[in-house]
């Protein structure tokens, strides 16, 4: 919204598939709903895809330009998964979780997998990871700070 300068209302919803339904219906006028549950609806003419939030085009659907691409350059938002586990974490036990977790990435039917559901894997080492985590503290405590966000 703060890119986009307009107001928009958050309607929390307790799932997708009533989501759905009110977009649908014409309930609301747009949402964000997770790629899975959108694009076969959205390649049944049922919904029309403005782009994908992530900062390039998913592999799951190609043919949708991203957010940023089509309209706010420099818009990015996805949900990302990672493992974690307490900081006293021996190296070579970080190393030995992150082999096998680089191994099962790379298993095609595990990545084909990933893929169909609009996930798109991103590898890569413990120290990439961390890096990675940084960044997303620094960027949400910024955004929370510009719009005077405060924890009770």
């Amino acid at each position: 919204m703060r890119m986009a300068n307009i107001e928009m209302v958050h309607i929390p919803y307790k799932g997708t598939g009533s989501a759905m339904a009110d977009l649908l219906t014409g309930v609301v006028d747009l949402s964000f709903p997770n790629l899975p549950s959108a694009l076969p609806l959205v390649r049944s003419g049922q919904l029309r895809a403005l782009g994908v939030t992530t900062a390039k085009r998913s592999a799951a659907a190609s043919d949708i330009p991203s957010i940023s691409e089509a309209a706010l350059p420099g818009y990015e938002m996805s949900t990302w998964y990672g493992l974690v586990g307490p900081a006293n974490l021996p190296p070579e036990i970080v190393q030995k979780l992150n082999a096998a977790l680089q191994h099962v990435l790379q298993q095609p039917k595990f990545r084909e997998r990933l893929l169909s559901q609009g996930a798109d894997p991103a590898p890569g080492t413990a120290e990439d990871f961390g890096r990675f985590l940084v960044s997303e503290i620094d960027r949400w405590r910024s955004l929370i700070r510009a719009a005077g966000i405060a924890l009770d």
